[in-house]
């Protein structure tokens, strides 16, 4: 990584450059950040090389095509200018060290890593070669090792066509080689390969093409499971984890210079390229995604600064690296965030706080579940005074909290590390625990606790302690319990499940990923998807209802649990728009832009809005918190905080509690947003 050169451009598409990564005869790749300082990897085409027809044609699948899904082990395709006079495409940074570099060093993985090395990669490849894709370059220059397990580099430029076995061959010939330098320091031969390895590998590594074994047999002779994230805890040597934090750190560091942040003095000028003497054809959703103009910013502007918060810090793979160099660099930025509104009371943390705040009158409590993300992850559930914010107690764990606890008679129930946990909510008593159920989140009815975690619904009996069932499945990351029935997505389908027996009463195929926990009201069961649909389901029998587009362009992610009340659904989404639908037409009431930041490879609205008495309040997802009029949307108050506010707040009486990336909990008057 080095710093920019005067001919390093600035900005590419909607990232700010941050340093040079590395360059080859054909590209350059550049550490960037988006508006809301996601760390990217831009890797651009040389001029020289923007005419290659086949090179851009392959630039627009990453962007609309199969290389664009998201897949297992591999980096994430964030964006890309396939039009653009230099094309470039741009994955999710992670800090690491490729295996062409680990191998220059003279340097193999430890000989229990090799297992899994050689099961994350089969993992990979299928699932490219069922979408289609073959990777075609599979090369140690392209596998980075990280510190949360190895990442095929490049599928955003990849080839379609994995219906060609020559090709799909390569990429396994291209595996084993992999796995067999990784593991001797020899890509040539599978000797020395630990045992069950040895044999399998032999056969990836055949000359002939038709004597390789398709990847899917691949995976079945190795007999390996497919590798967790916990199983890469520790799986690299001292050394290469000494230098992946160092590099994680030096990213890190590279947020903190006010130079790539500051306007230059004078606008970049690109070099005049003239277009290339081709017609690429795009699918039109594509053509005017790529090609419409920027949005006129409304509203006051926002000052760009980086956040490091539990949420987006996983969901961006920055991995235990990064999250080890977090603390330390998130405090060198807050330094620099701006002072906060006057409070009624604030309690300053340990951590960011960008979970769900939850009161409990009869306690006189709100509590706070925070994770602090270093690596390994610890959390806390805090437990303040409604009136004063004095800690009333506090309990610590290793491991995460849940983000969303639930509330049962006076006790809270709460995933504290990997065990389900029932605390007294006046002093923090621990009463029970059952182990083996975390990290996750909780909902209950009052006589069974509903766990989300680790892609398993759980349900375990309050008195007794014991498991009645469990139901597996790509869930969303947490479950409603209203009505009688328990309300959760599976495997892209919105499903009311029989809380007594975990079978499935009905189902909907939406055919996206639904984040959050669907929300029953009005008759209705309500949820928002990763693609921008807000769905609205009759709650006997699930047949759609409605169906409302949050975004224009499919990328408002109505990611945040919906709000009921009055006849009125509102929910958040990632382009920082708040909702509000008519639950009885379906139609769109009002729409509020929290911020003017480009929600361009952005997480937008992390909070989930609350509404009391008429106003909706809610996290503006930079440093405001907000009270909008729920019949009109109009800006009641904000509350301007020290950092990014992504929690979903709390009210009792005349209070509104939120917490926000500065590692502060607000109290705040809920009528004024002033003490």
């Amino acid at each position: 990584m080095r710093d920019l050169a005067e001919d390093d451009p600035a900005r590419i598409g909607p990232y700010q450059v941050g340093a040079l990564l590395g360059e080859s005869p054909r590209a350059k790749t550049y550490l960037g950040f988006s508006p809301r300082c996601r760390a990217v990897a831009i890797k651009v085409v040389r001029i020289e090389h923007a005419d290659d027809e086949e090179l851009r044609r392959r630039l627009v699948e990453a962007a609309d095509g199969p290389a664009s899904e998201a897949r297992p082990f591999t980096t994430e395709v964030v964006g890309a200018g396939p039009l653009d006079p230099a094309p470039w495409v741009a994955t999710g940074f992670e800090p690491g060290m490729t295996l062409a570099e680990m191998a220059r060093r003279g340097w193999t993985l430890p000989e229990p890593a090799v297992p899994l090395l050689a099961a994350a990669l089969a993992t990979a490849l299928a699932s490219a070669h069922r979408t289609g894709l073959v990777h075609g370059a599979l090369r140690p220059s392209n596998l980075l090792l990280t510190a949360t397990g190895p990442r095929v580099m490049d599928f955003g430029t990849s080839f379609t066509g994995a219906s060609d076995p020559p090709r799909r061959a390569d990429d396994v010939h291209d595996l084993g080689g992999l796995v067999a330098l990784a593991a001797t320091g020899n890509a040539e031969a599978a000797d020395g390969l630990p045992p069950p390895l040895r044999e399998p590998i032999a056969r990836c590594l055949q000359p002939r093409p038709e004597n390789r074994p398709p990847i899917r047999v691949l995976a079945m002779e190795l007999g390996l499971p497919e590798p967790s994230p916990e199983s890469f805890h520790g799986w690299l040597s001292a050394d290469l984890l000494s230098i992946v934090l160092d590099r994680a750190a030096s990213a890190l560091a590279v947020e903190t210079k006010p130079a790539w942040r500051a306007p230059p003095a004078a606008p970049r000028t690109p070099p005049v390229v003239p277009p290339p003497q081709h017609q690429t054809p795009l699918p039109a959703a594509l053509r005017y995604r790529l090609l419409r103009p920027e949005p006129e910013p409304a509203g006051e502007p926002e000052p760009s600064r980086p956040r490091i918060t539990r949420r987006a810090a996983l969901a961006a793979g920055a991995g235990t690296a990064a999250l080890a160099a977090g603390a330390a660099a998130s405090a060198a930025l807050l330094h620099h965030s701006p002072r906060p509104d006057q409070a009624r009371w604030s309690f300053k943390t340990t951590w960011i706080v960008d979970s769900a705040l939850l009161v409990v009158p009869e306690a006189g409590v709100v509590l706070v579940p925070v994770t602090e993300s270093h690596y390994p992850a610890s959390g806390r559930l805090i437990a303040l005074d409604l009136r004063s914010g004095a800690v009333r107690w506090q309990r610590a764990v290793k491991g995460v909290v849940s983000e969303w606890l639930a509330l049962t008679g006076g006790r809270v129930l709460a995933c504290m590390g990997e065990s389900l946990q029932m605390l007294d909510c006046r002093t923090g008593t621990p009463l029970w625990s059952v182990p083996g159920l975390g990290p996750g989140t909780v909902a209950t009815d009052g006589r069974t606790a509903y766990v989300v975690g680790n892609q398993v619904l759980t349900a375990v009996d309050l008195a007794t302690r014991e498991i009645r069932w469990r139901l597996r499945g790509s869930l969303s990351r947490s479950a409603t319990y209203a009505g009688g029935r328990l309300l959760i997505s599976i495997d892209g389908q919105i499903s009311s499940v029989d809380p007594r027996r975990g079978t499935v009463r009905w189902s909907h195929e939406s055919g996206q990923y639904l984040g959050a926990a669907p929300v029953l009201g009005g008759g209705l069961v309500w949820v928002g998807s990763r693609v921008g649909d807000l769905f609205a389901l009759d709650a006997r029998t699930g047949a759609l209802r409605h169906r409302i587009l949050t975004s224009g362009d499919g990328q408002g992610d109505a990611s945040s649990r919906v709000a009921l009340a009055d006849g009125l659904a509102v929910v958040a989404t990632a382009d920082f728009d708040a909702f509000c639908v008519d639950v009885s037409t379906g139609r769109v009431r009002w729409k509020y832009r929290t911020t003017s930041a480009d929600p361009t490879g952005t997480d937008g609205l992390d909070s989930s809005p609350v509404i009391d008495a008429g106003t909706v309040y809610i996290g503006s997802g930079v440093e405001y918190f907000l009270a909008l009029d729920l019949a009109s949307g109009r800006l009641k108050w904000r509350f301007r905080t020290g950092g990014d506010v992504d929690s979903s707040p709390a009210v009792h009486e005349d209070l509104v509690y939120f917490g926000s990336a500065d590692r502060r909990v607000y109290a705040v008057n809920k009528h004024t947003g002033r003490a």
